[in-house]
């Protein structure tokens, strides 16, 4: 099973960013956009595991967010991975609350590497993903609509009480999360 880590949104978060992209569709007609049950921050993604790992990973949470509170955050600014030039994934960035997320992010990589998973060659930049681009199309508007959305803040903040460790499988219509195990913040 795929297996991957994850900070949920509320629903007033992921029904403003759905109006993002609603707004997006009029610019894009190559994008597979992201369903708003499956709207997240991904702090790891571990790939394939057995089912007997998940207790390690329940536990490796546990310790990575030991001591560590609930706090808000907002969203704020859309971007494209891995650059303008070349977009492939759309994504808005989160604005407060950045920081608690990189500090976790940090913990759950020094645990799982300390138990032989591998560490994240990629720097940790707190996002949700709401669009994947299939194909790049010619001319596409990229520099209007990030000049467009460059300092677009949603006005809707959430509390994170847990992180979710989530399955997820392929489907033809799309991905299916199913939750394993939430940790809360103490």
């Amino acid at each position: 099973m795929r297996v991957f880590i994850a900070v949920d949104l509320n629903e007033d978060q992921k029904d403003e960013l759905c109006s993002m992209q609603k707004e997006l569709k009029k610019e894009f007609n190559s994008v597979k956009w992201v369903e708003p049950a499956n709207l997240h921050v991904t702090l790891k993604f571990i790939g394939e595991a057995e089912e007997e790992e998940l207790d390690l990973f329940s536990s490796l949470v546990k310790k990575a967010v030991k001591g560590f509170t609930p706090f808000e955050v907002s969203l704020k600014k859309l971007g494209f991975f891995p650059h303008p030039g070349k977009p492939r994934i759309i994504w808005v960035g989160v604005d407060q609350g950045g920081e608690e997320l990189k500090s976790i992010w940090k913990e759950v990589e020094i645990n799982f590497q300390e138990k032989g998973y591998p560490f994240s060659d990629k720097p940790f930049n707190p996002h949700v993903t709401i669009g994947r681009i299939r194909r790049v199309q010619k001319k596409l508007p990229v520099q209007k609509i990030i000049n467009e959305y460059r300092d677009i803040s949603l006005s809707t903040k959430a509390t994170v009480n847990n992180v979710t460790i989530y399955r997820s499988d392929l489907r033809s219509h799309g991905a299916v999360y199913t939750p394993l195990d939430k940790i809360n913040l103490e």
